[in-house]
């Protein structure tokens, strides 16, 4: 009797244990089952997807930047050359053409007769400026110096330029002779548009001729 119930009490032992393993066992499934869920829902990186360059600057870089610039006026860059065109002003006022009469004192050309005239001041550089002149009549006569143009200078009360040069001078009288020619006057500004001007010639061609110019030139 004592084997039978011996027998008993292990075969329930044995069970009981059976179901405490197997109540285990389930219940670790479904922990595994919970976890194995959770990981489902986590994001993955998706490595097939391409990449915009602008997600990978900062934001203040990917924002357009302005361009400067920065230009340089024509006059600028002629002036920092140095260059001078013809037809420019000197130093002494701008170029001219003009209208007047020429004062004869001595000669035998038309230098030194009465007659009209007409002239015109050209600036070749700052200081330097061609001065050619006709003097119209029987016998015309021409005048063709280049001059030494210097600055304004306040003179009795009016603002005069003067000037002093030399060149050649052409007559067409007799064998139409050519000789040497000396000058030397003032250009008075008058406005912005009108010039005033007043010059000796000394001209060496048979004899010695002396004229007065006396005019109101145009600014060009």
């Amino acid at each position: 009797m004592n084997t039978i119930l011996f027998r008993r009490t292990a075969f329930l032992l044995s069970l009981a244990a059976v179901t405490v393993v197997s109540s285990g066992l389930k219940a670790q499934a479904q922990t595994t089952d919970f976890t194995a869920a959770d990981l489902k829902t986590e994001p993955t990186l998706d490595t097939t997807a391409p990449i915009s360059s602008s997600a990978l600057m900062p934001e203040s870089s990917a924002s357009p930047i302005p361009e400067t610039t920065s230009k340089t006026p024509d006059s600028v860059v002629a002036q920092a050359g140095g260059t001078t065109p013809p037809l420019r002003a000197t130093r002494s006022g701008p170029s001219y053409i003009g209208v007047g009469s020429n004062i004869g004192f001595r000669g035998d050309t038309r230098l030194s007769e009465g007659s009209a005239n007409v002239f015109s001041k050209v600036g070749l550089t700052n200081t330097l400026s061609a001065r050619p002149s006709a003097l119209i009549g029987s016998n015309a006569a021409f005048l063709l110096p280049v001059t030494v143009d210097f600055a304004p200078r306040q003179t009795v009360g009016l603002r005069a330029a003067p000037y002093v040069g030399g060149g050649v001078a052409i007559s067409t009288a007799r064998d139409s002779t050519i000789g040497p020619l000396l000058t030397g006057g003032v250009d008075v500004p008058v406005s912005r548009q009108v010039t005033a001007t007043a010059g000796v010639n000394v001209g060496f061609v048979d004899r010695t001729d002396v004229g007065l110019l006396l005019g109101v030139g145009y600014n060009f």
